[in-house]
């Protein structure tokens, strides 16, 4: 949960269930994020100039959309608490709300642009745990893939401080 003030008011940003109701901005983030996999994965087997620019070319048509995504975001984030079933306030019932919210957002901080903005969003979906409470690490596990099991760490030597 990410609190913030803009003009004057604060609000509360926090993905969970009302977050997940607003698919548009879900899936706009599942592709950018699915995208950008792809994009590594081709920029590690490129070994063509041709094929290295490909990637430079699929990288930029990927990255073109973050300000949308950072928008969607920045909606989904705000309807927990300010949405029409919002326990603090309904003051953002549309996406041209949180638009006009983050308009003013950006306006109040000089310093701020929309990709600090979006990196912001992504952080605070991060810190919310919103894939794994949601099952999304589940979903896009592959069928047979399994997670690597913890392995202990008690066994392995302390190292202290100073010793070489």
């Amino acid at each position: 949960m990410k609190k913030i003030m803009i003009g004057g008011k604060e609000y509360t940003f926090e993905f969970t269930i009302e977050a997940t109701l607003y698919d548009t901005g879900i899936e706009e983030v599942l592709n950018q994020m699915i995208g950008l996999g792809v994009v590594q994965a081709e920029a590690d087997s490129a070994s063509t100039m041709e094929e290295r620019m490909n990637v430079v070319r699929a990288y930029v048509r990927e990255q073109s959309s973050f300000t949308r995504d950072a928008l969607s975001m920045f909606y989904a984030g705000l309807v927990e608490h300010h949405g029409a079933d919002g326990d603090i306030d309904h003051s953002i019932q549309s996406k041209g709300d949180a638009k006009a919210l983050l308009r003013k957002y950006l306006d109040e901080n000089e310093d701020l642009d929309m990709y600090m903005v979006y990196t912001e969003m992504i952080e605070e979906i991060g810190k919310d745990n919103f894939f794994k409470k949601v099952g999304y690490d589940k979903m896009f596990q592959m069928p047979g893939e399994k997670k690597a099991p913890k392995t202990p760490q008690d066994h392995k030597k302390k190292e202290r401080v100073g010793e070489n």
